[in-house]
């Protein structure tokens, strides 16, 4: 199995030209956003043999830690993290 691991947040910085109603998120947005990341990306995945868990992090104010273990590809599971911190309005970097 592979191994991944990442750290999702939420930052607002203003609309952007590509998201120009992009408006800040409440607390209670962001949590929630940030305990179904994981549930998305699984789903992002179609791995059946995927595990990924989640920790609270302090590295930055409203983030986690995310780990995935899967027999697939760095670029399947940098693909699927793309596209789950994206329609979670979220960003993420590799660890």
């Amino acid at each position: 199995m592979n191994h991944y691991a990442f750290i999702a947040y939420y930052e607002y910085s203003g609309s952007t030209s590509s998201y120009p109603l992009r408006a800040e998120k409440s607390v209670e947005e962001i949590t929630f956003e940030l305990r179904n990341l994981p549930q998305l990306i699984e789903t992002l995945l179609k791995d059946p043999t995927v595990e990924i868990t989640s920790s609270i992090t302090n590295e930055r104010k409203h983030a986690i830690r995310i780990d995935i273990s899967t027999d697939l590809d760095h670029q399947a599971v940098g693909d699927a993290m793309k596209r789950a911190l994206q329609e979670s309005d979220l960003f993420g970097k590799p660890l």
